[in-house]
């Protein structure tokens, strides 16, 4: 059987196939793209893999959930769209004792610096609630990021400090199923309770929950 020649969408590699193959997705030897080995491409028409992101206009796969740029959730066109129900960061009373610090050492100037570490800090962690999942992300110059099904959660609970109970704040302790699974901690919620409500109303909307 006559061998087919095409170039790989993603590195542009030129890559020899067997035609019977077609159907089948195999990774490129070269760049290691996912190839869906379709008539098309095995005819040698052109393949797009890549489209521009809705949000920020960069080139992203057309597989992609998240815009590796902008860091903006995508749908895939023909998926039911994933609704975010809230977000948030953690309070800056959540970090008390720094803030107050800062704020005590305002005149003598070290107070500014420990005042923008902790607003930087806190715009560094980021919560998200879909109808799906829920999600952590932190870090500055790296990104750190957890995340957890609804289906898959065992139970929420909420914790407060004394100075939880000051500023209204508290912590969310999702748990997943399963001995060895990590929990999920969102710090310094504000109204955690309301939070914690617009979970169980999610999971209560989830099928065969």
């Amino acid at each position: 059987m006559e061998i087919v020649k095409f170039n790989c969408p993603y590195c542009a590699k030129e890559l020899e196939i067997n035609p019977e193959f077609a159907g089948e997705k195999v990774p490129c030897p070269f760049c290691a793209g996912e190839l869906a080995l379709t008539a098309p491409m095995l005819a040698g028409e052109p393949v797009e893999v890549y489209r521009a992101c809705p949000f920020c206009g960069e080139k992203i796969l057309k597989a992609a959930k998240k815009c590796k740029h902008c860091s903006e959730f995508i749908n895939i066109p023909g998926e039911t769209p994933e609704e975010i129900l809230w977000t948030g960061n953690p309070s800056i009373f959540h970090f008390s004792l720094a803030f107050f610090i800062g704020l005590i050492l305002l005149p003598f100037g070290i107070g500014f610096i420990i005042m923008g570490a902790l607003i930087l800090k806190v715009r560094s962690m980021r919560y998200f609630l879909t109808d799906r999942k829920i999600r952590t992300e932190s870090g500055i110059f790296s990104r750190e990021i957890h995340e957890i099904k609804l289906k898959d959660i065992q139970a929420v609970s909420i914790r407060k400090s004394f100075l939880d109970g000051i500023f209204g704040t508290g912590s969310i302790i999702v748990c997943p199923a399963g001995a060895d699974a990590h929990r999920l901690v969102l710090s310094g919620v504000g109204d955690p309770e309301g939070v914690n409500s617009i979970i169980s109303d999610a999971r209560d909307r989830l099928p065969g929950i």
